[in-house]
């Protein structure tokens, strides 16, 4: 062959060669998608383990590894080499060997002789061995910086060695040493480097050349970089460029407690409220919260009076907190004054929403300084009008009330919007011979004022949703966990609280009310029900009762707790009228009761034990504890019920409480939180001979779900409402109603577990129109507007499906820890998915053309599926038992299944279809 022949012929293969090359070159640069997380707190948040890939912890840390090994996440210990405990397992070993043991600077710990030969034992079958017990996936090994010797750097790579010969299947990291990769590199998985706060760019070539050559060794570089929380838009380029150089990052705080600052970007929705006086007296808690929750947001109050820090310190870090609200009650003294100024021209230029509902300001100085920098004209004083003015303009469409509003005039202020690009949506005019225009509620760039002083008085003028969007319009999508429904119905909870249970019924026999409202509510509706007892009630030792009543009431007791759609929980023993930390305020009990110390344990756990002890059938428990009508109960109460295993719900309230709402149509808050600790809240029963017609009730119901869903259907009310026949009429047909309405019916303490999972919730956006989101699975219904498009069912992981409720979409989700979400503009053509249905579903598999699953409830379960072909015959299997149903011309198919069934959904395919 001719030497050009050859030539021709090496071409294509040098081409291949070259190409390959490339190929490599490229790969070694682009660093793999991992999600790293590092937490060396003692107890890291379980949210961030179910988000991240790959976590690095503690080795003694207080975690739950098999939550994240379910979702498939890698978690690596991270084990010291040299420094140990005292008392430990490795000192023990130790000086079983002769490793000596050299004292450290810090109390009860010892630092081990690395160059004595039985070293790398301890490191093997102590430190390594007890990581893998615990059910680690791997450890990195630590304190390479203090290899200062060249014995101790032999002994590191022997016992790397050992470990990697020892647990082959464990993945083996070292944080720095990368002095070590080029010996070790075929120990090591991976390398973690700790990047500084105040590199130079000198530290930046030195970090790429050592990255870039882990890589070429064949050991995959990660780089835990810091940043300042004020300053995150630096976190992006920083995670760009250490991508590129083929690592992975992970940006958190210098402490290493789990804080993520990126590049995965958490998304949250904290609004801070600035007030003065209790939290639960402010406007925004009875006026605006029961909105901000509904659109995601969580509510933060601070008294900056009652704080340490002055002035804008009252203000978390950036990114921390997303909008803020002055509120009307908000007064500091001027030196406040002055810094609330300086924090409001602040909030504008960040780009914070800010929103004012009073005019904290006196000086003029400080409210010229607001005024000039937010737009506003007007002395901000008081205004006396000789005549009523007249309305210059409103926004009829946000209207609270149809049909117009009369100008307020209480409370009134010098105030007007300067500004052109903003937008009034409720302004006055005065009808003398100034004929000044007054501005109450305008939207503005920097966000909006909203004065409106009798809005707790006698409700809002504008409605407070329809403001609220408009104020938060410029916030980035993101989906909305719903307290609202599950799989696609609204829900639906039932309460009957404890009071009254031993009162006597207006009845032939003079039955007690509990005896009438098992017979005629409670056995007659199989609507889950919470109903609640109290010890002191039950035993006859509340003022006023029979002791000698108590064996009677017990028995009526065990029989309400005995049927199945009963959920049994506890009013505590006595009825204290407030908490003062652990202490109990105004208990009772009756002059029959003996002497007991009431304190906190005797008033839950106490109560709670008795009530197991003595009511409820073998099998069962306490779920839920109900805090006395008019209390509010303290943090510590709160989080001891929590510690008993049981829910906190706090129904009935004092008019000065947040969620007992003027008339008219309005979102009440769905949980109200103390200090650390969140309850649940539920609509108080009426007081004696006050019970409303349930036409009222039917239709505050109806009202609120008319074209959104803006709250569940609550229905409660207590054992006194079973005193007069009348009023057990009017529960039945509240019942009634309920029953035949397509909702979906929870428990009580299901209701409060899922309200606090949904503010536990965490948001991470990972491109556009794609989340991940990370919960205990009990909020398991998002929510976005219809307009952004539908799930991406192919690519999402943890949706079934979803429906359209107005213009909002709810989408079902399976209830993992973690839920990654992708929209399409689209539905698919046909894949199969859970439109809706009245009990909650336990998916056992799900496919584009089946579904395996579990449903438990009280009564039958009725279901809807959609995504289904025209006439596509669909086969039912339900407990084995066969059925078949054609999908509508819409592509749905509904039926009913038992109230406790596992139920196959198959499409068969045409032949099979035509056979039949």
């Amino acid at each position: 062959m001719r030497s050009s022949d050859c030539r021709r012929s090496r071409l294509p293969l040098l081409a291949i060669l070259i190409l390959g090359v490339a190929v490599f070159l490229k790969n070694a640069e682009a660093a793999p998608q991992t999600r790293l997380l590092v937490d060396l707190s003692a107890k890291p948040a379980p949210q961030g383990l179910s988000t991240f890939d790959l976590c690095v912890l503690r080795v003694d840390a207080d975690v739950d590894l098999e939550a994240a090994h379910a979702l498939g996440n890698v978690c690596l210990a991270r084990v010291p080499l040299f420094d140990i405990a005292a008392t430990s397992g490795a000192a023990i070993l130790a000086r079983d060997l002769g490793v000596p043991l050299l004292p450290s600077r810090d109390k009860g710990v010892l630092h081990l002789d690395a160059t004595h030969p039985g070293w790398p034992q301890v490191v093997v079958h102590e430190l390594v061995e007890t990581a893998a017990e615990r059910g680690f996936d791997g450890v990195v090994l630590c304190q390479m910086e203090q290899i200062s010797q060249d014995a101790v750097r032999e002994a590191v790579l022997k016992a790397l060695a050992l470990v990697k010969q020892a647990y082959p299947d464990k993945r083996l990291f070292i944080e720095g040493g990368y002095d070590l990769v080029s010996e070790a590199r075929l120990s090591l998985d991976g390398i973690l480097f700790m990047d500084s706060l105040d590199r130079d760019e000198d530290d930046d070539l030195r970090l790429a050349r050592r990255l870039r050559e882990c890589r070429r060794l064949g050991v995959q570089p990660y780089v835990t970089a810091f940043a300042d929380p004020e300053k995150l838009t630096e976190v992006p380029p920083r995670a760009a460029w250490i991508r590129e150089q083929g690592a992975v990052p992970f940006f958190t705080t210098p402490e290493l407690e789990g804080v993520n600052l990126g590049p995965l970007e958490e998304l949250s929705r904290r609004v801070l409220v600035l007030h003065s006086g209790p939290a639960q007296d402010c406007p925004t808690a009875r006026v605006l919260q029961g909105a901000l929750e509904w659109l995601g947001w969580q509510v933060i109050y601070q008294d900056p009076a009652a704080e340490a820090s002055e002035g804008s310190d009252a203000l978390p870090h950036h990114g921390s907190i997303q909008a803020v609200i002055f509120d009307a009650t908000l007064q500091l003294n001027a030196e406040r004054q002055h810094a609330l100024a300086q924090m409001a021209v602040s909030l504008a230029r960040q780009g914070v929403p800010l929103l004012l509902t009073g005019q904290p300001w006196e000086r003029e100085a400080d409210w010229a300084t607001v005024c000039t920098a937010l737009g506003i004209a007007g002395s901000g004083k008081p205004v006396t009008l000789t005549e009523p003015p007249s309305l210059r303009q409103v926004e009829s469409s946000l209207l609270a009330r149809p049909g117009g509003t009369a100008p307020r005039i209480t409370g009134l202020r010098d105030v007007r919007c300067a500004a052109a690009d903003s937008q009034v949506l409720l302004s006055l005019r005065a009808k003398d011979a100034s004929a000044e225009d007054f501005d109450q509620v305008w939207i503005a760039p920097w966000g909006g004022v909203w004065l409106d002083p009798l809005a707790v008085e006698i409700g809002p003028q504008l409605d407070p949703l329809g403001f609220l969007e408009k104020w938060l319009a410029r916030q980035p999508l993101m989906p909305v966990v719903d307290m609202t429904s599950l799989d696609g119905r609204r829900l639906l909870v039932t309460q009957v609280l404890a009071d009254g249970f031993g009162n006597t019924a207006e009845q032939p026999g003079l039955p007690t009310a509990g005896e009438v409202m098992l017979e005629q509510v409670l056995r007659r509706y199989s609507l889950p029900m919470s109903v609640s007892l109290n010890e002191a009630d039950v035993r006859g030792w509340s003022p006023g009762a029979d002791v000698q009543q108590s064996e009677r009431l017990l028995e009526t007791s065990r029989a309400i707790f005995s049927l199945s759609h009963v959920e049994p929980m506890s009013a505590g023993l006595s009825r204290p009228t407030s908490w003062k930390g652990a202490t109990p305020i105004g208990a009772t009990l009756g002059s029959s009761a003996p002497p007991v110390s009431i304190n906190l344990a005797r008033e839950v756990a106490g109560s709670l034990a008795f009530l197991h002890r003595e009511c409820l059938p073998q099998g069962r428990a306490m779920t839920a504890f109900t805090w006395a009508a008019d209390s509010l109960p303290s943090a510590e109460a709160i989080a001891y019920a929590r510690r008993m295993g049981v829910e906190s719900l706090m129904t009935g309230a004092p008019a000065s409480a947040p969620w007992a709402q003027p008339s008219g149509l309005q979102i009440t808050p769905r949980s109200w939180t103390v200090g650390r600790e969140r309850c649940a809240l539920l609509p108080a029963a009426a007081r004696p001979g006050a019970w409303r017609h349930a036409e009222a009730d039917i239709a505050r119901i109806q009202e609120t779900g008319r074209q959104r869903w803006l709250a569940p259907a609550m229905v409660c009310f207590s054992f006194r409402d079973a005193v007069r026949a009348r009023d057990i009429t009017e529960i039945s047909h509240l019942l009634d109603w309920c029953a035949s309405q397509p909702f979906h019916a929870i428990s009580g303490s299901q209701y409060a577990r899922l309200l606090r999972d949904a503010h536990d919730t965490r948001i991470y956006q990972t491109g556009a129109g794609r989340w991940i989101i990370v919960n205990e699975g009990h909020a398991r219904t998002l929510r976005l507007p219809a307009s952004v498009g539908v799930p991406d069912l192919n690519r999402s992981t943890g949706v079934t499906g979803y429906a359209h409720q107005g213009d909002q979409l709810y989408i079902h989700t399976l209830g993992l820890r973690r839920t990654e979400l992708v929209l399409r503009a689209e539905p698919e053509g046909s894949y199969l998915r859970l439109a809706s249905a009245t009990a909650s579903v336990r998916y056992l598999q799900a496919g584009s053309s089946r579904a395996y699953f579990q449903v438990t409830h009280p009564r039958p379960v009725e279901l809807a599926f959609e995504g289904i072909p025209p006439g596509t015959v669909c086969q039912v299997l339900a407990n084995g038992t066969p059925d078949y149903h054609i999908a509508d011309t819409q592509g749905r198919v509904e039926f009913t299944v038992p109230s406790q069934a596992t139920v196959q959904l198959h499409l068969l395919p045409g032949q099979t279809a035509a056979m039949r």
